[in-house]
Formats: structure tokens, C-alpha cells, sequence
């Protein structure tokens, strides 16, 4: 009997050592394959290295939906797909670990204007934490008619308004949104901007808000640099009612711009053109802002310690404006982290992160960024000087359909919004990996 027992125990010690080993040995046989793989092809594009690298990952298909525009996530998972015309869909897993779709609201006001719609949403990090002050607490950027309340700045020829919406759900749990809602900050659109004009919402992890805010299209009438609108700018608020001062939202003591005259103490970073994406960083705590210029350029900025100058109008990328390529900005403008030039190779950027999940370690850090024909990309962000080497990722050839947005969803990993209402998310290729539950796609209709 006891030699039985030594038995099995010799089997156990050597499948668990079996196991440690191998599976230690395939992640950096991942990781190093990925490094040793010489790039396919390289070009340059106004000095910056453009190469094909092979790529283990795979666009899969997760949903289809009806115009989606942005998502939110929550600690237990939970997706929450919001639509431009109002809906927001639900993503749960079910009791076999399977995703599943519920209508989860439906937006319904005489203001409402369905054809600029919605745009971006955000859920409090305190969500389903219950007896605090973010409990069951989410925010959507929404278009309203013109003249519809009082705008933050008040501005000549306001095509629409558009508002951040306090939501309140009574049971973050619920499948169907029940609870109250109310205003937080209300602005006007410019009337020569196409699209949005508050681009995207995103936490940091002490529930803080970033909001991006467009500016002008045209350098002549931007209002980028100055200190004292808000258009071209990424904002930082504690959005949460301030019952204090009885206003709608706090400001942090800690903005950049909190103690400054003849500026607004909302502002954490200026001077851009059309940042439509705002991504943080909670390991460095960086926000990390996609932005295009007029011309050719688009840009991924990081803001490292808010109140840098990114340089519209006076600059696109890091060149005054008009683009001069022997004309390099002062040290007063922060340049961009990342830069190129819409080329026969690569199109208009439509959004970027830095990459912070578990299915590519060799990305980790990494800006991973996109654009409209569904090209990956990713580069090294180096903090003293802006990166010139782009490694464009394949394969990308599943996505057929014109992109509208990258986004990272739970756990840091990266979603594709498509212009025919496809959702995709990005996955590895490896049967070895289809066992964890986050990688079996969903593909579900919802009208």
C-alpha cells in the first residue's frame, strides 16, 4: 500500500513539474518567436520605419450590433455595447461560461438628436462596489438639439449640444436599467466640426474622468491654445455631485490648471485637433490620446503628468504649421509620442492604447493603435524622444469593413468597432489558448 501511494505521488510531482516547465517554456518560446521573426517587408514614410511583422492574433468576430460606437466594463466582466442611436446592449457570461446579450437600455428623450447620437460611455471603477459613491453609477456623451439648456461656453453658430449623462442603477446586476439620471456638464457643438464634438470618456482608477473635447477642423479658428474654452482640450473631473459646493461635478485639487488665473481648472491637457480616443494607463498612470491633424499627420500623444501643450494650432505633429519638415517645434510644445503619414500603407488613425492585457505579453507597455482600413499597429513609447519605428501587425485581412474605433475592453484586451456594426475582438490564434473562457466569440444579432 505504501508503495502505491509512493507511487502516485512520484506521478503527481512529475506531472505538476511537467506542467510548470511547459507551461514556462511555451510562453517564452511565444514571446522570443515573436522577437526572432524577421519583419516581411519595410518602408519608410516621412522617416518613419514602417515593418510588416507576423503576428500570432486574429480579429474574431463578437457581435453585431446596431451603429456601435463605444463600450464599458465593469470588475465582474460585464460589457456594455453602447449604440449612436441610444440603446446599450449587455454582455454577461451565463452559468456554462458563455457569452450572452441582453437590451439593456434604451435612451428616450423629446431633445434627443438621433442623427448625431451618442458617442462614448464610461462606468464609475466603484460600480458594483455597493455603499459608495460611484455605486451603480455610468456615464454617456449624448447630442441634444440646439438651444436645448445653458452650454458650459457659449459659442456662434452652435449646430447641436451634446451633454454628459449621470446614470444611477438601482442593482448594477439588473439586466434591464432601472434607476434615475441627471446632467453634468452640457457643451455646445462648433458649427464646423463634423461628428462629436466630447469624442471619448475613460476612468482613472481613483474616479476621475477624462474627457475629450474636439476643436475647430480649420487652424484659423481653433481654440486649442487657449486656456480659457474648452474645445481642443482633454478635461479631468471627479464627476459625482458635489454636494459640498452644490455643484454638478468636483474638480481635483491635483489639475494642472487649478490654481492658474485666466484659465479653467477643468483642463488637463491642450492643443489638440480631434483627440477621439483617451485612453489611461493605470500602470503608469499615463493617458495615452489619439489625435489627427488637417493635413497628413495623426498622432498618438501621452499625456504623462497632465498640463502639456500638444501644438494645434501652431503645429501638426512635430512641425509648425503648415508642416515644414526643416522647421522642428520648441521645447513649449509637448510632441507626439508617435506620428506618421496617411500613406498608401496606412490610412487615418482611428484610436490607440497603451496594451495592458494578458493574451500578447510581448505588447505589454506597448501603444498598440489602429486605422480605418482595420490595419494593427504597435510601437515602443520612449518618454524623452517620439518613436520612428511602427511595426504594422498581421494578419488584419478579417476585418472587410470601413473601422470606426479601437477600444480595450476588461482586462486590457482590444476591440475593433466597424462602420457595418460588427464588433470584433482581438484573439490568439492557438487552439492551445480557445480553452480560456474570454476567447470564445460571440456572434449575435441585435436590432
Amino acid at each position: 500500500m505504501l508503495q502505491a501511494l509512493n507511487l502516485n505521488a512520484a506521478k503527481l510531482v512529475i506531472f505538476a513539474v511537467s506542467t510548470i516547465f511547459g507551461g514556462v517554456g511555451y510562453i517564452t518560446a511565444d514571446v522570443i518567436g515573436m522577437f526572432s521573426r524577421a519583419p516581411e517587408e519595410v518602408s519608410t514614410v516621412g522617416g518613419v520605419e514602417l515593418s510588416k511583422t507576423k503576428f500570432d492574433g486574429e480579429f474574431t468576430l463578437f457581435a453585431v450590433t446596431d451603429n456601435p460606437v463605444d463600450l464599458g466594463f465593469v470588475k465582474d466582466s460585464s460589457i456594455y455595447f453602447l449604440s449612436q442611436t441610444g440603446n446599450i446592449v449587455k454582455s454577461t457570461f451565463d452559468e456554462e461560461n458563455n457569452r450572452q446579450l441582453s437590451r439593456y437600455f434604451d435612451f428616450e428623450s423629446a431633445s434627443f438628436l438621433a442623427e448625431a447620437g451618442c458617442s462614448a460611455i464610461a462606468f464609475h471603477p466603484d460600480f458594483s462596489s455597493e455603499h459608495t459613491r460611484g455605486y451603480g453609477k455610468f456615464f454617456v456623451a449624448l447630442a441634444e438639439k440646439k438651444g436645448s439648456g445653458v452650454t458650459f461656453e457659449g459659442v456662434e453658430n452652435e449646430k447641436h449640444q451634446e451633454v454628459i449623462y449621470e446614470f444611477t442603477a438601482k442593482n448594477h446586476l439588473s439586466d434591464k436599467f432601472e434607476g434615475t439620471h441627471r446632467e453634468v456638464i452640457r457643451l455646445s457643438s462648433l458649427g464646423d466640426v463634423e461628428g462629436s464634438v466630447i469624442t471619448d470618456l475613460t476612468f482613472d482608477h481613483r474616479g476621475l474622468l477624462y474627457v475629450g473635447v474636439c476643436d475647430s477642423p480649420n487652424s484659423e479658428t481653433s481654440k486649442a491654445s487657449d486656456l480659457e474654452s474648452v474645445y481642443g482640450k482633454v478635461l479631468r473631473i471627479d464627476p459625482l455631485y458635489d454636494v459640498e459646493n452644490d455643484t454638478a461635478y468636483r474638480i481635483p485639487r491635483s489639475n494642472p490648471f487649478y490654481l492658474v488665473n485666466n484659465s479653467l481648472s477643468e483642463l488637463w491637457s491642450y492643443g489638440l485637433r480631434r483627440p477621439h480616443t483617451v485612453s489611461y494607463d493605470p500602470f503608469r498612470e499615463w493617458v495615452c490620446i489619439s489625435d489627427s491633424g488637417q493635413d497628413m499627420l495623426e498622432e498618438i500623444n501621452v499625456s504623462h503628468f497632465g498640463a502639456e501643450f500638444f501644438g494645434w494650432n501652431l503645429s501638426e505633429g512635430s512641425f509648425f504649421y503648415p508642416p515644414s519638415g526643416k522647421l522642428l517645434v520648441g521645447e513649449e510644445i509637448t510632441s507626439p509620442q508617435i506620428e506618421y503619414a496617411r500613406s498608401a500603407m496606412v490610412g487615418r488613425n482611428v484610436g490607440g492604447m497603451i496594451y495592458r492585457g494578458e493574451r500578447f505579453p510581448f505588447l505589454d507597455g506597448k501603444a498598440v493603435f489602429a486605422d480605418d482600413t482595420g490595419r494593427l499597429m504597435a510601437a515602443t513609447l520612449t518618454p524623452d524622444q517620439h518613436t520612428t519605428k511602427i511595426h504594422l501587425l498581421q494578419p488584419f485581412s478579417e476585418i472587410k469593413g470601413g473601422v470606426k474605433s479601437l477600444k480595450n475592453g476588461p482586462d486590457g484586451e482590444i476591440f475593433v468597432f466597424c462602420e457595418d456594426g460588427k464588433i470584433f475582438e482581438l484573439n490568439k490564434t492557438r487552439p492551445m489558448q480557445r480553452h480560456q473562457r474570454y476567447h470564445y466569440a460571440m456572434l449575435a444579432m441585435i436590432r
